[in-house]
């Protein structure tokens, strides 16, 4: 589906067979959100295309839907992580975490807060060395612990509030100080943790988090 240049080829023409996406030929991790997509470059820098003209998802600065890639502006240098959510965009830069696109996920700006044109840095405490975006959601493994920020839409967390009104990262010790990897879905997350061990949170309706029951989970921010 291309209809708002997602294919990246400069053109909306749907396509049943991969189409290389022109000017990337040296990527190392890709991510794909709703419409957009995002790729990190060898050379540390991000670029991304696709549909833009609500949130600000690809960071260039505009509200542009784009049929070719453009990069990030105002993203230092050497990104080593992408993530792509529903309405926003995260990445990982000098082990810290920077994000961009709609409201209270950015984890930086006023909530629920329009759209963020370009990265703005994230309030998290600590070493960032991982990312997910979900739905309205963002987690980041920070220092081996695992933190979140955004939309609490039948998922795990408020984030912390501070005075300006923004939606803060909250840390989930529920997963301990050894996690491996994380990853968001739709209004979810799971990590990896200890020796291998996987915890799920949030939204349950269709068995999502794989523990044979229908319930939602909820993390005990006071565990």
């Amino acid at each position: 589906y291309n209809f708002s240049g997602q294919l990246g080829n400069g053109t909306t023409d749907n396509s049943l067979v991969p189409v290389q996406v022109p000017g990337i030929e040296n990527a190392v991790q890709v991510s794909a959100g709703a419409e957009p997509l995002r790729a990190v470059l060898a050379d540390g820098g991000i670029k991304c295309w696709g549909g833009n003209n609500i949130n600000g998802v690809l960071g260039d600065g505009s509200l542009l839907s784009r049929t070719l890639p453009v990069p990030v502006t105002n993203l230092p240098a050497g990104a080593t992580k992408v993530a792509a959510g529903m309405d926003h965009t995260c990445a990982i830069a000098d082990s810290k975490a920077y994000c961009w696109g709609q409201g209270s996920q950015v984890g930086s700006y006023p909530w629920p807060g329009g759209p963020q044109l370009s990265p703005v840095p994230v309030d998290t405490t600590g070493a960032v060395t991982a990312i997910s975006a979900g739905l309205r959601h963002t987690c980041a493994i920070v220092d081996g612990s695992v933190q979140c920020w955004g939309s609490n839409t039948n998922i795990i967390f408020w984030g912390r509030q501070d005075d300006s009104g923004r939606r803060l990262p909250t840390p989930l010790p529920h997963f301990g100080q050894n996690v491996k990897g994380i990853t968001s879905g739709f209004q979810h997350m799971c990590a990896i943790v200890d020796e291998g061990e996987i915890r799920c949170v949030g939204s349950n309706e269709f068995g999502q988090l794989g523990n044979n029951s229908y319930q939602n989970v909820v993390a005990d921010l006071a565990c």
